[in-house]
C-alpha cells in the first residue's frame, strides 16, 4: 500500500538555523534551549525502535517544538506540555506503522497531516498541538475498535483449539482411570477409547466438568463397564436384565453422532450382547460398582502440562524474564527479531484465561504471534524479543540529555 517511503532528514537542523528563521533574535538563554531540544532531537533520530519514515515526520516538528519551548520555559519541565504530549504519542503510535504499509497507509497519513498543520499553522498557540493531539487520539481510537473486533475473532479461536486441547486430556485421564481399573475385554477397551471418547470430548466442550451432561455421560460409562462384568448373584443379574434396555438405548443415543462404520457398530453390538450373556452365567469376578453419580476427575497440574507438551513443572525457570513475562498487561507492545533479523512490533492484544496463552497482534488487529508465557520468557531470555520502552520517548530523551550534560560537567 503506497510507494517507497523517502527518508530524508537533517539531524541538526536546529543548530544551523538562523534568527530569521526563528523570527527574532535569540539571546544566550535561546541559545541553550535551541541546543537542548536539538540534543532531544538527536535522541529520536538514534531511538532503534522507530521506523526512519516516523522519524522523518518528527523531525519536521523541529521548528515548532523549539518555539514552544522557547514560548513556554515549562516544556524541559512538565511532562505534560501539550507539545511533548503531542511528540510522544506520534512516537507510540509510530512503532505500529510498518515500512511495507507504504505511505497510503492511515496512520502515516493521519500524522503526516497533523504535522503538516502544525507547521503550517502554528505560531504562538500551544492550544493548537492539543487539537492536533485530540485529533489523532479520535483516530487511533476508531482504528483501536477496529482491530478489537479481529483480536476477539483470533482470541475466540485460542480458546477454542485449548479447551479442545483439556477436553482430549480429561476424556483420556477417566477412561484410563475406569479401564485400568475395570480390565474390560478388548473390543469394549478399543471402542471406549475411540467412540466413547469423541462421546466425552463432544460432551465437555458442550457442558463442561460442572454439566450435568458431563456427569452423565460419566455415569453412562461406569454403567458399561458394569454391564460386562460377571454377575456373581441373583439380584446381580436381575439388576443387569433390568438396566439393559435403558442402557443401551442411551448408548444408542450417544453414538448416533460419533462417525463409525455400520459394520464395526454392529459387530461391537453384536460383541456386547455376547459379554452380557457371558456375564449372568459367570460366577467370578472382582466387584465394579455402577454408579449414576461418578466423581469427577482432577487433573494434577503437571499432567495438564504434559497433556499441553509444555515442560514439567519442575524444569520450568523462574528468572527475572519469567517474571517479566508473568507481569505483562494486555496493550504492551513487543519488539520480536525474526530469523531473518527484521524487526517486528507487535501488541499483546489477550491473554487466555484457560492456558494463559498470549495473543500478540499487529496495529490493524490480524495475529502476529501466538505463544505460551514460557516461550516469551524464553524470547527475552534469548533476547530474540523485548519489551517496547513504556516511557515516553521525549521523556527519555530528556533523561538522556541531563545525564550526559552532568557527565560533561562532571557531576
Amino acid at each position: 500500500m503506497g510507494g517507497p517511503v523517502p527518508v530524508t532528514f537533517p539531524h541538526n537542523l536546529l543548530r544551523r538555523l538562523t534568527p530569521q528563521e526563528l523570527g527574532h533574535n535569540v539571546d544566550a538563554t535561546g541559545s541553550m534551549t535551541i541546543e537542548l531540544v536539538a540534543m532531544l532531537f538527536d535522541f529520536v533520530s538514534s531511538d532503534r525502535q522507530l521506523p526512519d519514515a516516523i522519524k522523518a515526520l518528527l523531525f519536521r516538528l523541529q521548528i515548532p517544538v523549539l518555539k514552544a519551548a522557547i514560548l513556554d520555559k515549562e516544556f524541559f519541565s512538565r511532562r505534560t506540555h501539550p507539545a511533548r504530549l503531542l511528540v510522544n504519542r506520534y512516537a507510540e503510535a509510530g512503532i505500529a506503522w510498518r515500512v511495507e504499509h507504504g505511505t497510503a497507509d492511515p496512520l502515516f497519513l493521519k500524522m503526516q497531516e497533523g504535522v503538516a498543520r502544525i507547521q503550517a499553522e502554528f505560531t504562538d498557540k500551544l492550544d493548537l498541538f492539543a487539537e492536533v493531539l485530540k485529533d489523532l487520539e479520535s483516530f487511533l481510537a476508531e482504528e483501536e475498535k477496529s482491530a478489537e473486533q479481529i483480536v476477539q475473532a483470533s482470541a475466540d479461536d485460542i480458546a477454542y483449539r485449548e479447551r479442545q486441547e483439556v477436553a482430549h486430556i480429561v476424556a483420556e485421564a477417566e477412561l484410563d482411570r475406569r479401564i485400568d481399573s475395570a480390565q474390560p475385554p478388548e473390543f469394549l477397551a478399543h471402542f471406549l477409547h475411540h467412540q466413547w471418547r469423541d462421546v466425552l470430548i463432544g460432551t465437555y466442550l458442550e457442558t463442561g466438568e460442572e454439566g450435568e451432561q458431563w456427569r452423565a455421560a460419566l455415569a453412562d460409562l461406569d454403567n458399561l463397564l458394569w454391564s460386562v462384568q460377571p454377575k456373581r448373584s441373583v439380584e446381580d443379574r436381575r439388576e443387569l436384565v433390568m438396566r439393559l434396555p435403558d442402557m443401551l438405548a442411551r448408548l444408542r443415543s450417544r453414538l448416533a453422532d460419533v462417525e463409525w462404520e455400520l459394520d464395526a457398530r454392529e459387530n461391537f453390538l453384536t460383541g456386547l450382547v455376547e459379554c452380557h450373556a457371558r456375564a449372568v452365567t459367570a460366577t467370578w469376578a472382582p466387584p465394579v460398582a455402577a454408579t449414576a453419580t461418578p466423581v469427577p476427575l482432577t487433573i494434577p497440574p503437571a499432567m495438564e502440562l504434559a497433556g499441553f507438551g509444555a515442560l514439567p513443572a519442575d524444569d520450568l525457570e523462574h528468572d527475572q524474564y519469567h517474571e517479566l513475562a508473568a507481569s505483562m498487561a494486555r496493550g504492551m507492545w513487543v519488539e520480536f527479531t525474526e530469523e531473518s533479523g527484521v524487526l517486528v512490533f507487535a501488541k499483546l492484544s489477550w491473554v487466555s484465561p484457560l492456558r494463559g496463552k498470549y495473543l500478540f497482534t499487529h496495529r490493524n488487529g490480524l495475529k502476529a504471534f501466538s505463544l505460551t508465557r514460557e516461550e516469551v520468557a524464553q524470547r527475552f531470555r534469548d533476547d530474540s524479543a523485548r519489551p517496547v520502552e513504556s516511557e515516553p520517548l521525549l521523556d527519555r530523551a530528556f533523561s538522556d540529555v541531563m545525564s550526559r550534560l552532568s557527565a560533561q560537567a562532571g557531576v
